[in-house]
């Protein structure tokens, strides 16, 4: 697996990481649909998401004393569904799950299916700023719509390890 050097926002942050405690580094962020769970469907978006997302799939290495990048592999994920009797129940598990600090060294994005109620499912995303911000948020978050609605990737993004070669040129 090749690795590549973080860029300088990248370093600002991991250097922030480093030295603070809490949840300083996460980003968080949910899309809901108005329609009864169906997990399945759900699975397959996240699955179809993290298959064209590399940056998703980024894991933070320490080489020579410095922090590094790779992208992993994409395989099929086991993706944890949680039903939620109702939107209060389940805002209050996102308030606290968006709280929990991400190990820069293990996996960056952790995203889950969730029921809510009898009529509304979704994706609750749980990153590490290091790979994106609000902006990426809304990206997950439109993606994750094209691909529950019709199972495609209909937008297809330039590959993540292209970008950083360009970076690092």
């Amino acid at each position: 697996m090749k690795q590549h050097p973080l860029s300088r926002p990248q370093m600002a942050i991991y250097e922030m990481d480093r030295f603070s405690s809490g949840s300083i580094a996460n980003i968080s962020g949910c899309v809901i649909f108005n329609e009864k769970a169906d997990f399945p469907r759900l699975i397959s978006a996240i699955n179809q998401l993290l298959r064209d997302s590399e940056t998703l799939r980024t894991k933070i290495v320490i080489i020579d004393s410095a922090p590094m990048q790779s992208v992993l592999p994409y395989s099929e994920q086991d993706i944890k569904c949680l039903s939620f009797a109702s939107m209060n129940d389940y805002t209050e598990w996102a308030h606290e799950k968006a709280k929990e600090p991400i190990d820069i060294f293990e996996a960056l994005c952790s995203l889950f299916a969730v029921s809510i109620g009898d009529d509304n499912c979704g994706v609750f995303a749980h990153i590490h700023h290091i790979l994106g911000d609000a902006w990426a948020l809304g990206i997950i978050a439109n993606r994750l719509t094209e691909h529950f609605r019709s199972g495609e990737n209909k937008n297809g993004l330039a590959p993540y390890t292209d970008y950083l070669a360009k970076e690092n040129d």
